[in-house]
């Protein structure tokens, strides 16, 4: 199939074909032929999703464009099929958003659908519904009508008294968990028109306002005046762009952001609200609706059911929804008359993709909002090295920067480095001061992102580590499932295999401490405090993660365990102390951005503590910090940190200051990857221009994964869009073995 319509005159005048990029990893420049059938002549049009015939099986696909013309014999062209899947056709912002990023991340329209439009949105679900329960007579009344029923009918004043103490409404389950009650005496209190039984759509349970308390606007301070005021007059204004608020953990930029949503509802415009992390959306909703009672809230993650991203689909497709509050994927969901984006702890690497198509959501929040004409907040008491550069651009004016640099409320930590211990997993002085914060009654926090009981085994005759059979990473032994287990093809073996070297196991050693040997070494030593413990293996759903977090922060236990999972946004005002406990294992990674990755997380880890009205201590545990990084790290500056670290990679034209392509080969045959890439980067040198750099094929960071061979070529260039066009015209040049992949992830963050 070819990609362009250059008339023929084979074809009939009558004939209508269009050209559909199909959900396929496919080229950005490839898009397949198909003739429209004339019952479908009103109903396709740019931008229309359609179900096409390929091969033997039927796939979605977005229409690019519709000729009267091709180029390809119209005999050998399959139609559209008659009976097409009532989707929605793209709007012309989401289209325009589309082909921007095919151009600039090297992906089709086609491989984009599955963010666009879900698996579960695409075929129609039965509605659920769900039973609630309100109010149809004053309180007053109510109240009246308990005195005169309390000992006569004491079932019907028991469901009475709940529902004086709901703000407006209760579901129905919970009415009667809540008062041990059966379904008669409420179906009584409707039949009088004292309550009344109805019916919502159930996804609506999630931000159902009666466990809601609604709170005030807070005092701003000047510099929060001051952010807020420039960017509620580019919502009045329909201005596009960028702020960068960079403010110290506990600045009080969601008050910043709250009073802008609510510039934004004012004027009947809508809000879109991304967290990096599925963790943070109940935390984000609960202030959200405690600000905007009134306001239609959605949740939009992959957490949810079909029935729910369903429902909440057609409410945006009809404007129902006022405020969504989401994920990574959220940024492509439709919503008209947006007024403003908001992207919390945009540094975060969340919000760039690591699998096909591999887009960055803060650069197509960026293009959205100058789409829709509306303001962006990119917000981080850490900002990326992307977002500071771009705010130091002199002549770039669309990208401004507000500095928040004191609390709203407490004081910034106290912090402490020092020397890892050789035995044992915790410093004396820290477990100490651990058990005076637990017996002043307050909250600690320990962060190890490191998961299992021992990190890696090891011989002990020649020193090699015990990798995976199938990848090139360690086993983890994990104790509570008694096996050995490889975090990336999940490959698990209750028996350690014998060294390659040394062909035997007598002489493995388990080294290297996870979470989960974290939790018994705290256990241990303060046996009397409340553990909980957030990693991937305890929580394996959003559900549980909620649950625990809802505990911790409720103050149902006394210290957190956690991998990076607890580090992200959270608000816990009893947490006075913080501890990291092996500092130097976030510095391991050969890749440049480490030392940015070390610097942001710990002080996000560092943030947590002494939110609330106590001061907190954060303890480092590292032998690798030295002088200059603890001096910035005990005074907060992230500032001076950011300023020497742009200052190298300006030397080494890394990004900002360049575009960074990681092109990725991977074949299950050793030799093939190695010949591909080669290949490749010959083409390569060629077509690129004199100032971009290719660099010569290597085996990747991590050689091997679920028995395929990888290599990797790295490209430095100063132009994305132009850079991503030469790479697929080299790459059309070459033929790519069947058992071959080739990936391209431009703006690469992640090297392995």
């Amino acid at each position: 199939m070819q990609t362009s319509f250059l008339g023929s005159e084979s074809a009939s005048k009558t004939d209508l074909f269009a050209g559909v990029s199909i959900e396929a990893p496919l080229r950005r420049g490839q898009v397949l032929d198909y003739k429209i059938p004339p019952a479908l002549f009103p109903r396709i049009e740019t931008g229309s999703i359609v179900q096409v015939p390929l091969r033997n099986r039927f796939v979605l696909g977005v229409v690019t464009c519709i000729s009267k013309d091709t180029n390809v014999d119209p005999k050998k062209i399959k139609s559209l099929p008659d009976e097409q899947p009532s989707l929605p056709v793209l709007k012309k912002y989401q289209l325009d958003l589309l082909l921007w990023t095919c151009k600039n991340f090297a992906c089709s329209l086609g491989s984009l659908l599955s963010s666009l439009l879900p698996k579960q949105v695409r075929e129609e679900q039965k509605e659920a519904l769900s039973s609630c329960v309100r109010r149809l007579q004053s309180k007053e009344k109510i109240r009246m009508h308990i005195l005169a029923i309390r000992n006569k009918k004491p079932a019907q004043a028991a469901i009475l008294d709940y529902m004086l103490k709901v703000r407006s409404q209760v579901t129905l389950q919970e009415l009667l968990e809540k008062t041990g009650s059966s379904r008669l005496p409420l179906k009584t209190l409707d039949q009088e028109k004292w309550l009344e039984i109805f019916h919502v759509p159930k996804f609506s349970e999630r931000s159902c306002n009666y466990s809601y308390i609604t709170s005030n606007p807070k005092k701003l301070n000047q510099e929060q005046k001051a952010a807020v005021d420039k960017i509620c007059a580019e919502i009045v204004e329909n201005s596009s762009s960028t702020h960068l608020l960079f403010g110290v953990t506990g600045s009080g930029k969601t008050e910043v952001f709250l009073f802008c949503m609510a510039q934004a509802l004012a004027l009947n415009k809508k809000v879109l609200y991304l967290v990096p992390e599925i963790a943070l959306t109940p935390q984000t909703t609960d202030r959200v609706r405690a600000r905007f009672p009134d306001a239609k809230i959605a949740l939009w993650h992959s957490g949810l059911t079909a029935r729910e991203k369903q429902a909440i689909y057609q409410n945006l497709l009809q404007e129902k929804i006022d405020i969504v509050i989401g994920a990574r994927s959220a940024i492509l969901i439709p919503m008209d008359a947006l007024g403003i984006i908001i992207i919390d702890e945009e540094h975060d690497s969340s919000y760039k993709s690591q699998s096909f198509p591999y887009i960055h959501v803060r650069d197509l929040s960026q293009k959205r909002a100058e789409l829709q004409s509306c303001p962006l907040i990119l917000a981080s008491a850490t900002p990326s090295m992307e977002s500071l550069y771009q705010c130091a651009k002199s002549k770039n004016s669309s990208t401004k920067i507000h500095l928040l640099r004191a609390r709203a409320q407490g004081s910034l930590p106290e912090i402490e480095v020092v020397e890892k211990p050789q035995k044992n997993v915790f410093s004396p002085r820290i477990i100490n001061d651990l058990r005076d914060n637990f017996l002043a009654g307050n909250q600690s926090i320990i962060f190890l992102n490191r998961r299992g009981f021992f990190h890696f085994a090891r011989c002990k005759l020649c020193k090699t580590t015990i990798k995976c059979p199938h990848c090139d990473i360690s086993v983890t032994w994990h104790q509570s499932e008694r096996a050995w287990h490889c975090h990336i093809c999940h490959y698990q073996n209750p028996i350690l295999p014998n060294c390659p070297k040394c062909a035997q196991n007598a002489f493995i050693t388990k080294c290297g401490c996870g979470t989960e040997q974290l939790e018994l070494a705290i256990r241990k030593a303060l046996p009397q405090a409340r553990c909980l413990r957030i990693d991937r293996d305890s929580c394996t759903n959003a559900r549980t993660l909620h649950q625990k977090l809802s505990e911790f922060r409720t103050a149902k236990a006394d210290i957190l365990i956690g991998t990076q999972m607890v580090c992200k946004g959270h608000h816990f005002p009893l947490v006075t102390r913080c501890c990291i406990v092996d500092a130097d294992s976030e510095l391991a990674f050969g890749d440049f951005r480490a030392t940015e990755n070390f610097m942001q997380q710990l002080t996000q880890i560092s943030g947590r503590a002494g939110r609330g009205f106590e001061n907190g201590k954060v303890w480092i545990q590292s032998d690798v910090i030295d002088k200059e990084m603890e001096s910035i790290l005990l005074r907060h500056d992230y500032g001076v940190f950011a300023k020497k670290e742009l200052t190298e990679r300006k030397n080494y034209f890394y990004p900002p200051f360049g575009h960074l392509v990681h092109c990725l080969v991977a074949s299950k045959r050793p030799g093939e990857a190695e010949e591909f890439a080669n290949q490749y980067a010959s083409i390569l040198a060629k077509t690129l221009p004199s100032d971009a750099m290719v660099s010569d094929p290597a085996p990747s960071v991590r050689a091997r994964l679920h028995d395929r061979y990888r290599w990797s070529i790295l490209i430095k260039a100063a132009q994305r869009e132009s850079t991503v066009s030469l790479l697929e015209q080299a790459l059309a040049k070459l033929t790519l073995p069947s058992s071959c992949t080739i990936n391209l992830d431009i703006d690469a963050l992640d090297l392995s």
